[in-house]
Parts: structure tokens; sequence; C-alpha cells
């Protein structure tokens, strides 16, 4: 967008316009996608949104004390405590006492968890690989509720055995948004261990004002012919390459349409992925996402320990 229509920045934009124009804004939005999501074929099928069993290794494997999650198996349709709506999935074959990988999916705007599961299409691909998924659904976004959107993953962790050290986080244009936001702000510092992002709404401007955090494993996509945040991927990739400390990056490989740089001699892995499409996709594909997040929680030890539980 121009900047006599929003100020640049993410963050100065959340400040400066006023509530009945960002409800206004999303409504169209929503209007918009239906009516796109309607003639096109951009939903994932029921195959991809289904659990499977998870391959389960001793070696993959800690544990949370006997009796201090209630957490079961299968689908769960549920509201937090700040009023935010998600949905948790396990492996179909979950083990209640053994620690999972866990990965939160964040929606574009206007999607319930519903939604974005068929948008997304990784449930299948992230319960294989062990992950306990939970996609939540799109609020009114602001600084404030970023708190709401952290809240939704320790709920996660007080009720299913979920190992601390290996929590990540996705999601398309408002959920890469936030998937983004609760990485770098300072007050959420380590909530996340890893994300990858697709089409996300921050730019130069808005990594201009956030310090480097630790560093942190990233696959950043966005589309070449995304119109709503163009140029934004790269700003992500220039962000991400500094902070994670890389010192060059390899020669981009073509890959059925996109290109991708992997940054070499970083602290932590750290992809950019251009493909060939708008912003009405997702920039990259479940195979693509959830074998580089398993990648992550492969490599991470499980932890001996889990949060403490609220009270």
């Amino acid at each position: 967008m121009t900047d006599h229509i929003r100020p640049r920045g993410l963050l100065k934009w959340l400040r400066s316009v006023p509530v009945s124009a960002r409800i206004f804004a999303l409504s169209v939005i929503v209007l918009g996608v239906a009516a796109f999501l309607a003639t096109k074929t951009l939903l994932h099928g029921v195959e991809e949104i289904e659990a499977v069993d998870a391959s389960y290794t001793s070696a993959a494997m800690g544990a949370c004390p006997l009796g201090s999650r209630d957490g079961t198996s299968g689908r769960h349709e549920l509201r937090s405590a700040n009023g935010v709506p998600f949905t948790v999935i396990t492996p179909r074959n979950f083990r209640s006492g053994v620690t999972h990988p866990l990965l939160v999916v964040f929606a574009p705007a206007g999607f319930g968890p519903g939604l974005s599961e068929r948008y997304a299409g990784l449930t299948a691909e992230a319960t294989r690989a062990g992950f306990v998924v939970t996609y939540v659904g799109s609020i009114q976004m602001s600084l404030v509720t970023m708190d709401r959107f952290a809240g939704v993953v320790h709920e996660v962790e007080e009720h299913w055995c979920i190992d601390p050290a290996r929590v990540y986080a996705s999601g398309h244009s408002d959920g890469g948004t936030v998937a983004t936001a609760l990485s770098v702000l300072p007050r959420f510092n380590r909530l996340l261990r890893g994300i990858a992002v697709s089409g996300a709404g921050w730019e130069k401007a808005d990594f201009d004002s956030a310090s480097c955090v630790s560093p942190l494993p990233v696959l950043i996509m966005h589309g070449a012919n995304d119109g709503h945040f163009p140029g934004f991927g790269r700003d992500a990739a220039a962000y991400w390459s500094a902070c994670n400390r890389c010192k060059d990056s390899r020669k981009p490989q073509m890959q059925s349409n996109r290109i991708c740089y992997t940054f070499m001699d970083c602290a932590a892995e750290t992809i950019y992925c251009e493909p060939e499409r708008s912003h009405w996709r997702w920039a990259g594909d479940p195979p693509e996402i959830i074998g580089f997040l398993a990648r992550q929680a492969k490599a991470g030890a499980p932890s001996t320990q889990v949060r403490e539980q609220s009270r």
C-alpha cells in the first residue's frame, strides 16, 4: 500500500488507524476472500486435514509428570480464557505422557480455525512428524492482541504434554505477521523456537524498529507476485540473516517455479523462498513447511521439564 493510505510500518498502522476503520477494512477483506475461495481451488482436501499416526522414537521422547496434563487425543475445538478460538489436533496414536513438539498456526484475517486448517493443509504432515497442532482463529489485530495469542500457547501447554523447547509457529498473511511478532517483540522472548511464515505483513520499517532476538530458525516464504505486501519477504530475509549472523547466501536454487536462498554459516537455519504466486495462496507447501520445522524439532533435544501450570 502507498504512504498516503497507511503509515509505513505495521506497528505504526496498528497504533494510528481507528477501530471502526479496522473493522470495516477487515469486513471488506473477509468478503473478498470468501468470494475468491468460492471460485478457486485453494482449500486442501480431507486427506490433508486428517490426523495420522506419529512415529514415536525413544530418542525424541521426554515425559510429563504422571497426571499433570489432562489433554486427550483427537480434535478439540476450544476458546481461550481471553476469547480466542482455537482447535487442538493430536496425532491419531497420541501418547498423553510423552512430550510433543507444538505447531501453532495463526490464521489470515477473517479466518476461523477450521477454514485456516483447510487453507494451510498442514495437519496430516504435522501429526505424522509427531506435532500437536493448534490452529488459532483470527481476531482483530493489535499490539494488545499479541498477548492474547501468546495466551493460547500457554493454555495448550497447560493441558497437553508439550516440550517448551520445541514450540513453533506458522501462518499466512496476518497469520505470518502474528508469528513474526511473537518472535521479534521482546516480551515474548523464547516463546517460539522457530517459525515458517508465508506472505507476512512485516516490512523494513517494522524490522528497523526491532532489536535482534536470540538466533531463531526461520523459513520465510513470500510470493514473487504478492501485490498486497510486495517485497516484504526480502525485508524479512535481510533482518533474519543479519540477526542469525549468517555469513552469506548459497547460490539461488530454482525449485519448480520458485527460487530459494539458503543462508550459510548461520547461528540458526535461515531460508528464504520466493515462488511465482500471488498473496492469495500460501507461498509454501505442507511438505516443505513441516520438513523444515521437523528438522528443528529433531535437532532440539527433548526438554526434561515442562512449563509450570498456571493456577
